[in-house]
């Protein structure tokens, strides 16, 4: 996200949904200008974007993301294994 506005980030988003594909970001420090530096006008508007339940964006920190991988992979598995 280093150095992106939101309008660039948007195109990504956009991309990623129309794909069907999850969209990963990352950044380094936040702050309003500087090298590997995270925008806050950015991370602002991102925020505001996602917390719109209409935009069908999943904003969340790698904690609740992998609990969710891990509960689909079980609930997966248990599917699987009374099928067989």
């Amino acid at each position: 996200m280093d150095g992106k506005s939101f309008e660039d980030l948007k195109l990504l988003i956009d991309k990623a949904k129309t794909k069907g594909k999850w969209l990963i970001l990352a950044g380094h420090e936040v702050n309003d200008g500087g090298d590997q530096t995270t925008l806050l006008t950015t991370l602002e508007a991102l925020c505001k974007y996602a917390d719109d339940p209409s935009n069908e964006v999943w904003l969340d920190n790698i904690h609740k993301i992998t609990r969710y991988f891990k509960t689909q992979r079980n609930i997966h598995k248990s599917i699987r294994d009374t099928n067989n």
